[in-house]
C-alpha cells in the first residue's frame, strides 16, 4: 500500500476529454476517480454504446492489468470535469496479487456485465452495481438436473432455461426468496445447462437497507409485473 501511494500522480480532465481509448495499449497506468463522472463507451464497429457510468471511487483500467490482455476493452470519456489519481501498472498489479484480490476481482468482472444486463438491475449506477456484484455468486446446473430452491437466497436465471409447474422459464426468471415479491421455491428441471446468480438473503437485505437506489429501482421494476407479485402496493384512494 505504501508503494502504491508513493507513486501516485494527480491528473485533471475537462468535460468530453478521453481518458483511455478502446483497443489502445495500457501504457502503464491505472486510474482512481477522485471527483466527477465518466462514461464507459464501446464501439462495436458501427456505432458507440455507453455501457457504464463511473463516479468518484471507481477504478479505471484495472481489468487489462489483472487479465494481462494489455489493451483497453473500452474508452472512458469525462462527462464532467474529472480528477483522477494515477498508479503505475506494476505497482497496482503487485498490490492486487499480494493482498489476494485477483480471484475476487476476476469473479466480479465476470459478474458485472451479467448483472448489468438483467432487468432487475440495468437502471442502477455502476457504484451500486459494484456493491451488488460483491455479494453475488454464480451457480451452475446441468441439463436434466432438478432443484428445489430454498428461501434463504435469491436466484436469478442468467443463462439457459428451466421448466417448472408454469412451463419453461427463460433468463431473468427468479427463484427462492425474491425481494418485494412472492417467494418461488418450487422444484425446477433444467431443460439445458444453466447458470444462476445467487444472492444470500441476509447479505442482500443488509445491502438493500444501506442503498436507497436498490429499493427504488427494484420496486419500480416490480410494478410492471402481475399484481400478485407486488402485494406491497397500496390500493387506490377515492378522492371526494
Amino acid at each position: 500500500m505504501r508503494s502504491l501511494l508513493a507513486e501516485e500522480e494527480i491528473r485533471r480532465y475537462n468535460t468530453d476529454d478521453v481518458i483511455i481509448v478502446q483497443d489502445a495499449e495500457t501504457r502503464g497506468f491505472v486510474y482512481l476517480i477522485l471527483t466527477g463522472y465518466c462514461d464507459v463507451v464501446m464501439h462495436d464497429g458501427k456505432q458507440f454504446h455507453t455501457v457504464a457510468k463511473l463516479q468518484a471511487g471507481d477504478v479505471i483500467g484495472e481489468m487489462a492489468i489483472i487479465t494481462g490482455v494489455g489493451t483497453r476493452n473500452a474508452s472512458v470519456v469525462a462527462r464532467t470535469p474529472v480528477t483522477v489519481c494515477v498508479f503505475a501498472e506494476e505497482t497496482f498489479a503487485a498490490f492486487i496479487e499480494t493482498e489476494g484480490f485477483k480471484d475476487k476481482l476476476l469473479n466480479r468482472w465476470a459478474l458485472r456485465p451479467v448483472i448489468k444486463n438483467l432487468p432487475q438491475f440495468h437502471e442502477m449506477t455502476s457504484t451500486v452495481l459494484e456493491r451488488v456484484g460483491s455479494i453475488a455468486r454464480f451457480e451452475y446446473l446441468e441439463k436434466g438436473d432438478t432443484r428445489r430452491f430454498d428461501e434463504s437466497s435469491w436466484y436469478i436465471l442468467c443463462e439457459g432455461s428451466v421448466e417448472d409447474d408454469e412451463g419453461v422459464q427463460e433468463a431473468a426468471s427468479e427463484f427462492g426468496w425474491i425481494p418485494f415479491a412472492e417467494a418461488n421455491a418450487g422444484p425446477v428441471t433444467c431443460v439445458e445447462d444453466t447458470k444462476f446468480i445467487r444472492f444470500r438473503k441476509d447479505q442482500f437485505e443488509r445491502l438493500r437497507l444501506d442503498s436507497p437506489q436498490i429499493n427504488y429501482y427494484l420496486r419500480k421494476q416490480r410494478i410492471g409485473q402481475p399484481f400478485s407479485k407486488v402485494d406491497w402496493l397500496l390500493e387506490s384512494v377515492t378522492m371526494e
